[in-house]
């Protein structure tokens, strides 16, 4: 915020710490902000939802207090309840632990309280949309409309002579040239580039020659000014790493060092990015992706409950120590763009089958012609 990013905080903990910090230029919004800042609520047991410890389901286990005052709410406004009957009901509720503020709960508890009325009425509205009285998620949704307006408003204001800057202004979206696009901003829109991360994947994992690839995208694309690619690296080298990092760059040994501490996700969405690191890629190596998924997909189908998380970490660094010819995997996942070894596991996992298909089936193969 003191360097003129607009923060915003809505609907859960980010309500209750946009009030503490309002004075300091964090944008509060929706009903449950409202709350806290009137004093209705001042604990995050409020926002707090209990889930399912393990399983498939994210479904929440309780409802959340902010959620049930909506609900009073409403069923005053709407004349269900008066509002003595409202403000007792909240305080039974309040009195309850957060995991056991279940729906039946709510129920239960108005029943017990005599407000018949308000049972059944809140029965009805959630047996036909369990989010009837979803406050958080429509403060969530006001939250990224307000986001939306603002940066619009950024846009038209940076095409304004009258330009606004942000040491000038409490809050402000005005692009000062920095890069809002985070590291897990990337990665999360890479999985959503086709097949292209996949295909990335497959190169870093199996083409040998990857290493000197990475280390052209490393001169090319690494943050800092453009200019000569050379150039642009050291700057990038010597601003993370410090003067002295810049004779790494002379060395094989040095390379590595340097590719072991400074490892950007590429932007995969970039064409310029994705054609230089797929630059080698060729048509049968896009059917081999093609055929270790099929492969993998087709033997996990025969057997419901399997799935990739079955293959241990273990299982995937010997193999990958085995397809690099090296030892040092943490060494060799600077050289391939891997930010660490784990993500050169998750990043494996969906080829494992298909290779150890693959690769059975060449030694049989072997073994028959020998024979």
């Amino acid at each position: 915020m003191s360097r003129g990013v607009g923060v915003i905080g809505a609907a859960s903990i980010g309500a209750l710490r946009a009030v503490e910090l309002s004075s300091f230029g964090m944008i509060g919004v929706g009903e449950v902000y409202k709350w806290y800042q009137e004093g209705i609520f001042d604990g995050d047991d409020a926002v707090a939802v209990a889930q399912a410890g393990s399983g498939s389901t994210t479904s929440a286990l309780s409802i959340p207090l902010v959620n049930i005052h909506a609900a009073l709410e409403r069923a005053v406004h709407e004349t269900v309840l008066d509002r003595g009957s409202a403000d007792r009901l909240l305080l039974e509720y309040e009195r309850r632990y957060y995991p056991q503020r279940t729906r039946g709960f709510v129920i239960d508890a108005a029943r017990k309280g005599g407000v018949h009325g308000f049972a059944r009425w809140f029965a009805a509205h959630t047996n036909a949309d369990p989010a009837a009285f979803d406050q958080k998620r429509a403060d969530c949704l006001r939250a990224l409309d307000v986001a939306r307006e603002r940066v619009l408003a950024n846009e038209a204001a940076s095409r304004s002579p009258s330009r606004i800057s942000p040491r000038s202004a409490k809050v402000s979206f005005v692009d000062d040239g920095r890069d809002w696009r985070t590291e897990f901003e990337r990665r999360w829109r890479n999985t959503f580039t086709e097949d292209l991360h996949r295909r990335l994947a497959y190169q870093q994992i199996f083409n040998v020659r990857f290493p000197r690839i990475w280390w052209e995208y490393l001169n090319r694309f690494c943050p800092g000014p453009a200019g000569d690619p050379g150039d642009r690296l050291r700057d990038h080298v010597i601003y993370t790493l410090g003067e002295s990092a810049a004779v790494w760059l002379k060395t094989e040994l040095g390379r590595d060092r340097i590719t072991h501490l400074i490892r950007p996700t590429p932007d995969l969405s970039d064409p310029e990015h994705s054609a230089l690191l797929l630059s080698e890629e060729s048509s049968e190596d896009r059917s081999t992706v093609a055929g270790y998924l099929a492969e993998s997909r087709e033997y996990l189908g025969r057997r419901p409950g399997r799935g990739l998380r079955n293959i241990s970490e273990d299982q995937c660094l010997r193999l990958l120590a085995g397809i690099w010819h090296s030892t040092d995997i943490t060494t060799e996942c600077g050289r391939r763009g891997f930010q660490s070894p784990r993500q050169a596991v998750i990043a494996f996992k969906p080829f494992v089958i298909g290779f150890l298909i693959a690769t059975v089936s060449a030694a049989e193969t072997e073994e028959s012609a020998r024979a």
